[in-house]
């Protein structure tokens, strides 16, 4: 292809280069989100220790019993499986989630 080809993408309207790249005059739609600067999640992982994480979840629990509807939809991301992941994925994730947490600091656990 010439280098003037232009290829249209997945984004209806957007004109791009052989090479895939959007053509110059192209309006920026924002893209992904970018993750958090690792410094960011280094200082929260030495921030919040087990008793506050213990302490953010008995609160979360106390207002969804109270109906708070963000309070619910955090929970259900921690303990409702994505019913896409197949079950393997789903308790990497939890096993990830309470890496660094022995028994010992998550205490009794009624079920």
């Amino acid at each position: 292809m010439p280098p003037s080809t232009i290829v249209t993408g997945s984004i209806p309207g957007a004109q791009r280069n052989e090479r895939g790249h959007f053509l110059p005059g192209h309006v920026p739609m924002g893209g992904r989100k970018k993750a958090p600067p690792k410094p960011y999640l280094k200082i929260l992982e030495n921030t919040c220790s087990p008793e506050d994480w213990r302490a953010g979840c008995e609160t979360a629990v106390e207002q969804f019993k109270q109906g708070d509807p963000q309070a619910r939809a955090w929970l259900s991301k921690y303990l409702i499986p994505n019913p896409s992941k197949s079950e393997e994925a789903v308790e990497s994730d939890f096993e990830k989630l309470l890496s660094g947490f022995s028994l010992q600091d998550l205490g009794e656990i009624e079920v």
